[in-house]
């Protein structure tokens, strides 16, 4: 029943051995940053001194997320660091498709900006990308909107968009997917959804947080083996990508949630300027405006009281 895993490495394999398909990824991430405005630093490829044997590029400066030590003396602020980080790569998920899905600790690098005072950093090994169609980073997108919303229907629908969840089936489907997602319990979801708000009543320690993930992993492990067999297969590489980043999340000990509420945010981004151009009057236009504006609200609402918390 792992027979999808050789399938999805297969093909990867040989495009992560050749270092002018890597360079090419480099530079093309580099044009996304730029467009994005987010403080993040792709190297420079030397293509005089590349072949599909060697990559010759820039030296750029910086230290790994999980040197305690360098971090500390850096002063940076950890949960702007883990914002950026989340910021940089649902970017290129929903506003490019084109997607580096191995950002492990050793593949980013952090520094002070030009200014000082705010992070910035620095992406490596860009052998091992993931393309999205439209479709899918529509749907995809959807789907992390509604999970940021607790939106229970929402993320029913949109799994039925993306071929998880049986439209004819009222199963749970949609609900264990969430899990794997998140890697949150879906009551979690729903106590949210009740409340209308975009985070948890309660808050637990990460040591707590470690005890529930694993019992929920455990008690679904034969369902979880059997929805990664079917879900599409893009969707393997993202969920790839989306553990390398909780992991960073915890190691920089981040504000619980802010992974959730960045990449929800930039997936909201997305889908207004997907419904600004698909839009076919004025009207519609002032509709999704509308609707987008006070989505970015609540999120900015919520940031701005977790950083005025922090400083109580």
């Amino acid at each position: 029943s792992f027979g999808w895993l050789a399938d999805e490495i297969a093909p990867n394999l040989p495009k992560e051995l050749d270092f002018i398909h890597e360079g090419h990824n480099a530079e093309t991430a580099a044009e996304q940053m730029k467009m994005t405005g987010l403080n993040c630093i792709v190297f420079k490829i030397l293509w005089d001194k590349t072949s599909t044997r060697v990559l010759t590029m820039e030296f750029e400066e910086g230290f790994k997320v999980s040197d305690t030590e360098r971090l500390k003396q850096s002063g940076l602020d950890k949960a702007e660091i883990t914002r950026l980080i989340t910021a940089v790569f649902a970017s290129q998920v929903f506003e490019f498709g084109h997607v580096h899905v191995d950002p492990h600790e050793g593949n980013l690098l952090i520094r002070s900006n030009k200014n000082g005072g705010k992070p910035q950093i620095v992406l490596l090994d860009h052998g091992l990308y993931r393309s999205l169609d439209p479709d899918f980073r529509r749907n995809y997108a959807k789907l992390w909107k509604s999970l940021m919303l607790a939106d229970i229907q929402g993320i029913h629908q949109a799994c039925v968009g993306l071929n998880i969840q049986d439209r004819k089936n009222d199963g749970d489907t949609h609900r264990l997917f969430a899990g794997v997602l998140t890697a949150r319990p879906f009551d979690e979801l729903v106590e949210r959804s009740k409340r209308k708000s975009l985070r948890n009543a309660k808050q637990r320690s990460a040591a707590a947080d470690d005890v529930v993930i694993r019992g929920y992993a455990q008690k679904y492990l034969t369902e979880i083996i059997k929805l990664l067999d079917r879900i599409p297969r893009p969707m393997l590489m993202l969920l790839k990508m989306n553990d390398c980043l909780r992991h960073i999340e915890h190691l920089l000990n981040s504000p619980p949630g802010s992974t959730l509420l960045t990449t929800g945010q930039y997936a909201a981004r997305a889908l207004y300027k997907d419904e600004w151009n698909m839009a076919s009057s004025w009207w519609g236009r002032i509709r999704a405006w509308w609707s987008y504006v006070r989505v970015e609200l609540r999120i900015r609402v919520h940031f701005s009281t977790l950083r005025l918390l922090q400083r109580l």
